[in-house]
């Protein structure tokens, strides 16, 4: 494994070697170009590591995590002088975190987003004084949840509330800092409706959060288009199956139960199988109950979590082959 991962990475180590060599030797003797040197080539030492470790670990999110870290030390060594570098530097790395947790196994997923996200409102308190209450605030908020939804990830909390609602939380943290902050060039009446807008907004989707009602469009949160070609439908070992590959897609990626159900009771009517025995046969898909989602559930969550209930709508289907073939022989 480790050889082929060594010959898979050759191109690539290759690219960024002669990447390196060119940004070394020709961008200092660029008088446009000379300033950016040390960004550049710090990004390029970040890509190489990333590379390497994705070899040693077998982890394809080990480059993408050292990218991120590549990225920050690029913008950090940027010659700006607009911002400081240091805080525009903690932007762009918690921006990257929060966008690669996704990629990350599910045990990493909430507490890696969480320090994005935190390390995000912290940089934007610094860059951006006036608003630093209303981050600072959502900051407070948005700690803790991500605290109490990565135990729900890791099972040290039971259910899925903290998961499910943690836009909401941060959402809440934001409008009520709002409140805190005073907008320049703005009449008091005007001030004092954008507050109160806030507040009755914060109160509204605290109420929805307690409440914790599922979405009504959560079908249409998650595009199964997305998710079905990254999933492998199995029909094509089973004669049974392989004459209803649609009706099984229909369960698998859209939790369509009715047409499987009348396709596998037919045929198993037609090979014999007693009426008591194709009730148990066909219990799991009876039984299974698909997930609710709240409107408010990041959506990256939401997939990830869809790819998991496939792959359990996939073995009840194993396991359903498996009951007919034991009745039928």
């Amino acid at each position: 494994m480790l050889k082929e991962r060594v010959k898979e990475s050759i191109p690539t180590l290759a690219f960024y070697i002669v990447l390196g060599g060119l940004a070394y030797y020709i961008i200092p003797r660029i008088e446009i170009l000379k300033d950016f040197t040390i960004s550049i080539s710090a990004l390029i030492v970040f890509a190489i590591l990333g590379e390497v470790a994705q070899i040693i670990s077998g982890k394809r999110y080990a480059k993408y995590l050292a990218l991120v870290f590549g990225i920050q030390f690029f913008v950090y060594y940027l010659p700006i002088t607009l911002f400081p570098k240091f805080e525009l530097s903690l932007l762009s790395l918690g921006v990257g975190l929060a966008l690669i947790a996704p990629k990350l196994p599910d045990f990493l997923s909430f507490p890696v987003r969480g320090a994005g996200i935190a390390i995000v409102f912290y940089s934007l308190m610094e860059l951006l004084p006036p608003l630093s209450e209303a981050f600072k605030i959502a900051l407070l908020f948005a700690i803790p949840a991500y605290i109490l939804a990565s135990l729900e990830e890791l099972k040290i909390l039971g259910g899925d509330f903290f998961r499910r609602n943690i836009l909401g939380f941060i959402l809440v943290g934001l409008l009520l800092g709002i409140y805190y902050i005073e907008i320049p060039g703005v009449t008091e009446f005007i001030s004092f409706i954008i507050k109160l807008s806030s507040l009755f907004l914060a109160l509204a989707i605290s109420a929805y959060i307690a409440l914790s009602l599922p979405s009504k469009k959560s079908k249409e949160e998650v595009i199964f288009g997305e998710l079905e070609h990254e999933v492998e439908i199995l029909t094509s070992g089973d004669e049974l199956l392989q004459k209803a590959e649609e009706l099984v897609k229909e369960f698998v990626f859209r939790e369509d139960k009715l047409g499987i159900l009348a396709y596998i009771a037919l045929n198993a009517a037609k090979a014999g199988i007693k009426e008591d025995t194709l009730k148990e046969i066909l219990r799991p898909i009876v039984e299974y109950e698909r997930r609710r989602y709240s409107a408010l559930a990041p959506r990256w969550w939401i997939r990830k979590m869809e790819k998991r209930e496939i792959e359990r709508r996939k073995k009840i289907i194993e396991e359903i082959l498996r009951r007919i073939d034991k009745n039928v022989s």
